[in-house]
Parts: structure tokens; sequence; C-alpha cells
């Protein structure tokens, strides 16, 4: 007979003297779990598959679709979310040999069963734990009533042993209990479920005053949580560790406010979560890729899927694990699909329509954290990938380190630094790096040939999530020239020391004998006029009105003051910068002149504040967006009224499609080992 409910037949009726035991034995299945032939199901799936109930979509024998009460289907979804369940229930630390629990973050598409799982995941636990406290956590009310909805679903239609009456019955009054009225009418509390809403994370103390035995945080990326979380933490701890698991899930589409989910899905051993192992190496949380979507999938067996996936390399013939339907995922069909839908929305005249297409299903982990809603770059992203891409994979940055001589010249060395490659930076991340140079200084160019950008820092140490940083532009000064209209250099870091921050700027300026517009919000402009160099940063009253006529620039003398306009302004500046086309070659982007991955990278992740006065300005700390604008800013300004020699021409519109502009993206393969930056056009031995 099947060790599963859902296909066991002669099932004893409340006559046949096994019938307590029978049911005492399935209780024990939906506790602990059981196995088959090796293949081990939780607790939870034995619950979800066998007795837990949803409202089913089926199709009719006429093709019409209708909904009904029954068991979940089996799917791929399922058996990936049972294998990292069992591993937060019984994780094994190998050092130490000893076995504890821990969280669970779930990331990844739409359609992954979140819902369902969050549903049967807390309505198993307050079927079966006497006495517990289940609490369900989201950050608005609409997320929690559809979680509710569902679990309300499953308790009044599960299997008929297990569904236990309730006491109160309102889910929008924060707490439901199961249970019954005693003949004398006092409640006999079996369980209870706690519903709160943390708004945002406003509310950090929502979770508080529990004693939990099930926890789920619904959409994580929503809005910030983490001290929500934090407050919580201490209901989940008894004297033998966690009593309960916590279980925290998002979607991709909906990361409005995802640092917190982005932070505890790549540092999950921080936080006490289930680690896995991503295809780049990286350690996360666990990843549901676009591929799991539903309309991908195809009828098998568990035994099949087992083999097929490489789970097991034999199964014992007979096995009962050839008897268990199950849908799985056609893996070519859905990678088909998936970019068949994103090269229709390119087509879509709506920019976001592209961007949903990937959030939805994303094939990565970074898609998930990706949105729509407020990107300014929504438009240029594929083209913003896969350039990202091209210079991961293909190009070595040059790495130095400055110094300078006693004739107060500039020279520089090799450096032993590594360039910063986290966004958003950790606070023990390693903040030391070096100077980058993508073409070296060159002689006797009209002055403010080079302008730098400076998004500055204004305290010692490094533990923080701010950075300082540094760009040189060469603005355009002789049509056929290389590297025109291109970040030619870069310094992104926090040292200790303050002062070497804003001396290693200093000596870029100087090496590069450029005109510099720093942010004026800190000391930076105070150390260059100590120095007596106030000369080498740009008089700003004269842009800031240009950028905005009713400013007031009182006392700022140099630098850009982080206003909104004023953001608003380089943001709009470096959007046109991004999508201008390059030459007649179809589908090159002025973006690919940009030789930074991690500039690239805060351009794909850039958030800015969507509402209110202040939207579009930054919601959230973007260094390279602020230092690479300012550049922007100061050489549109100065191509406007002092534009360099050579830059017009009586022929302009026909030698600007001939432009040769440079950019990584464009690999010399005579010199793998550091290759240089060669103009993608009409060369031969380009690596494209």
């Amino acid at each position: 007979m099947s060790k599963l409910y859902k296909y066991m037949t002669g099932i004893p009726d409340k006559e046949d003297p096994g019938y307590i035991q029978f049911w005492k034995e399935e209780e024990q299945k939906v506790l602990e779990g059981v196995s088959i032939d090796g293949y081990r199901f939780s607790g939870w799936l034995y619950w979800h598959i066998n007795h837990w109930a949803i409202n089913l979509e089926v199709q009719e024998a006429s093709g019409e679709v209708n909904f009904k009460a029954d068991t979940p289907l089996l799917r791929d979804n399922e058996l990936i979310i049972n294998e990292a369940l069992l591993l937060a229930e019984d994780f094994i630390n190998p050092n130490a040999l000893e076995r504890k629990r821990k969280g669970l973050v779930i990331l990844g598409l739409r359609q992954m069963g979140k819902t369902t799982f969050e549903s049967s995941y807390s309505g198993r636990s307050g079927v079966i734990f006497k006495g517990s406290q289940n609490l369900i956590l989201g950050t608005n009310l609409g997320d929690l009533n559809n979680i509710t909805q569902n679990i309300d679903f499953g308790l009044l239609n599960c299997t008929p042993w297990f569904r236990t009456p309730r006491i109160t019955r309102d889910w929008d009054s924060e707490r439901v209990q199961l249970g019954f009225k005693d003949t004398a009418g006092d409640n006999q509390i079996w369980s209870q479920y706690v519903i709160r809403n943390t708004a945002g994370g406003k509310k950090t103390e929502a979770g508080a005053g529990t004693t939990i035995k099930s926890l789920v945080y619904d959409e994580i990326g929503k809005d910030d949580f983490a001290q929500a979380f934090a407050g919580v933490k201490p209901a989940m701890i008894g004297r033998y560790g966690y009593r309960a698991i916590p279980i925290l899930v998002g979607t991709g589409g909906s990361f409005e406010r995802g640092n917190d989910a982005k932070n505890l899905f790549f540092k999950p051993d921080a936080h006490n979560m289930v680690e896995f192992v991503q295809p780049d190496g990286r350690i996360t949380g666990l990843f549901m890729p676009g591929t799991l979507r539903q309309d991908c999938k195809y009828r098998t067996n568990l035994g099949q899927w087992l083999l097929d996936t490489g789970r097991r390399t034999e199964i014992p013939e007979g096995s009962e694990l050839f008897e268990i339907p199950m849908e799985a995922t056609n893996m070519e069909k859905a990678l088909e699909t998936i970019h068949k839908d994103r090269e229709n929305a390119l087509k879509d005249p709506d920019p976001k329509a592209w961007l949903k297409a990937v959030m939805y299903y994303p094939l990565t982990v970074d898609e998930v954290f990706m949105t729509d809603s407020n990107n300014l770059f929504a438009e240029v992203m594929e083209p913003l990938k896969k350039h990202r891409v091209n210079i991961e994979e293909n190009y070595t940055p040059r790495c130095v380190d400055l110094s300078r001589n006693p004739d107060d010249t500039i020279t520089w060395r090799t450096s032993e630094k590594r360039p910063i490659i986290e966004f958003p930076v950790q606070r023990a991340t390693i903040k030391q790096a070096p100077v980058i140079i993508y073409e070296e200084p060159i002689k006797g160019l009209p002055y403010a040939t080079y302008v730098v950008g400076i998004d500055p820092y204004n305290q010692d140490g490094a533990e923080t999530t701010s950075l300082g940083a540094c760009y040189v532009f060469k603005r355009m000064y002789d049509i056929s020239g290389h590297f025109q209209n291109s970040i030619v250099c870069s310094y992104v870091a926090r040292p200790d020391s303050l002062m070497e921050f804003y001396q290693t700027c200093e000596m870029i300026i100087d090496m590069y004998g450029a005109l510099a517009l720093p942010e004026n919000e800190g000391s930076i402009v105070q150390y260059f006029i100590q120095k007596k160099k106030e000369h080498l940063l740009f008089d700003s009253p004269i842009l800031t009105r240009y950028i905005n006529p009713n400013s007031v620039t009182a006392g700022r003398q140099k630098g850009l003051a982080a206003t909104t306009p004023n953001q608003k302004h380089y943001m709009n500046l470096m959007l046109e910068y991004s999508k201008e086309k390059l030459g007649e070659q179809e589908n090159t982007f002025g973006l690919v002149r940009i030789p930074d991955p991690m500039l690239l990278r805060e351009m794909i992740e850039y958030r800015g504040k969507s509402s209110g006065a202040t939207r579009g300005v930054h919601d959230g700390n973007y260094d390279r967006i602020c230092a690479f604008g300012h550049c922007l800013a100061l050489a549109n300004y100065l191509d406007r009224d002092f534009p360099l020699n050579g830059w017009r021409s009586n022929n302009e519109e026909k030698q600007r499609k001939s432009l040769r502009y440079l950019s990584p993206f464009y690999i010399h393969e005579r010199d793998p080992d550091n290759p240089q930056i060669i103009s993608p056009f009409n060369l031969k031995g380009i690596r494209r």
C-alpha cells in the first residue's frame, strides 16, 4: 500500500477498530514526514499534498476551466522548497557535527506558489501544534489578506480528521484562535494565528510579545523589514535554540525598497539562514528562477524526476516513487518562452514592459531585485546589462596607486589593491581600493578637456555603507580622437583616513590637469582652499543658476549642492548620454562609453524616490552615479558656453556619424591578459 494518504486504498472508517490508530499514524507523518525509498518528504510536504486544500484550477472534459477545493498537485517547485526546508529543520554544522535549526529566505519568480506555500505551512503548524502561536507578518495589508484568505479556505476544506473549530473567525482582528468552547462556555484554545502588518518596517515591534512556533514574513522586498524581523527574533528562541523556523519570501517585481531583502539574501549565514551556492559561486538564500513558471510544466513521476535531475543515480525497480505523479519544468520550453517574452516586450512602447518581463520571471539572482517603478534607466536596461557582462568577462582594469614626486608631478605604480565589486557595500567590505586608469593623461590638450566629478564623504572610518567616488571625464576635443566624451579614470573607495581620499582626488585632478566639480555638502571644498588650490574647483553659482534660475547660491562658490533640481538635472543628462545613438551602427548606445562595471551596476539597480517633492532623487547610496553625474553636469555646461577647439565643423553631422567611440565592450585580441580599448567601428580583430 502507498505511504502517501493521497493514493491509499482501504482507509478505515469510524467503525473500524484501526480507525484511531490509522489517524494517529497520519498525524505522525504530518509531524515528522516520511521516507520512500530514501527520498524524504518533510512533515510540511506530506501535509501539503495529502491533507491541505487549495482552490485548485481544473479543466473539465468540455475544455472549460473551473476551480474546486482539492489537495495541491506535486510540482518541482514544492520539491525544491521541501529540500530547502529539510536543511533548515535539521541543519548540520560540518565542523562541530551539531544539529541546529536555521531560517529560510526564498526569492524568485511570480507563480512559484508563494502564497500557497505560506498558507499551507502556517495552516499545518496551527493544526498540529497544541498551544502554538503562529505569526504571519507582511509589509502591507493587501498581501496579508491574501495569505489569511488562503489559510481560512484550507482550514475549512482540509481532510476532516484535521479540521479544527475556530473560536474567533475575524482575520482582520490580528488574532484568530483555533479551539472550542467547553460545556461551561469557556474557551479551550488549541492554537492561535497572530497577523501583523509591519507597515513598511515602521512598526518594528509588530511581532514582539509572542511565543512563536511558526513565522512567515511575506513580500520582504516591498519595504524595509530588518528592524521588525530583529524585533521578533527573541520570540523564536527557546531553551533548545529556534523553536520556529523563520520563512521569509519575496517575488520579482516587488522590490521597491529591497535593500533589507538584498542584505539578507546575499548574507544568509550572518542572519542564521540556510546557504545555497549560485552558478557564479555566490552564496545566497534559496533562488527560485523564472523557469519554474506554471505554463512550462509537463507530467512525469517523482522517480523519473529524481533521476533526470541527478538527485538520484538509481532507484529500485518497482519503487513507489515511480507511481507518484508530478509536474516538472520543461527547461527548454521555459527558456524559449522567457526569451520570447522579453523580445516581444522590447517592442512595447512602454519602457517598463521589458523590465516586468525580466523581473516576473528572473533567470539570475540579480534580476530579482530589479524594479520598474523608479529606475530612470529602464528604457536602456537590456543594453546596460549586456555591456556590463561584456566588460566583466573581457576587460582587465589597470589598477594603480598614485604618489607625488618632489617636483610636484604625479607618478603611479601597479597596485595590489582590488576594485570594490559589492553593491551596496557592507560594513565588513574591504574599502581600500586602487585608482583605475582607462586612458593615460594626454599632454597639451585644451584647458578643461578633462573634467572631474566627486562624490565625497565627511567622516573617517570604513565601517559604513557609503563610499567616496571620483571620475575623470574627457570632453570631445577632436572629432577623430579616441576616448571622446568618456570616462578615462576612476577612483571609488573609502580609506580609513578621509584625508587620504581627498589627497588621492587632488592627485587625480593634477595628473589630468582637470577642472573639478565636487558635491559641496562636505569638507572637500575647504580642503582645496586650505591647499590653495581652490582654482581647480569650478565656480558653481553660474552653473547652479543655469540648472535652476530660482536657486539661491549665497555662500556656495564651489561645488554643486545635492538639491532636487541639481540631481534631476544630472540624472537626465546621464539618461540622454546612455541612450544616445552612436554612429550608424544599430543598437549601439552611448552607454558603451562607460568602462566601469560597478557604475553600470548602480544604474541597473538604481532606485529614485517615487513620490512627493523629492520624486526622482536618489533613494539610497549611489556614490558612483553622483560622481559621474557631476562630470556630465560640468561637461554639458562647458560644451554649451565654452566649446573646445575642433568640436565644431562645417560638416559636423557627417563627422558625428563616423565617430569612433572607445569602450571595453570591444576587446583587442592581441593582448588577452590586459586588452586595450579600441574603436568598435570598422576594425578587424575585434572580439564581439
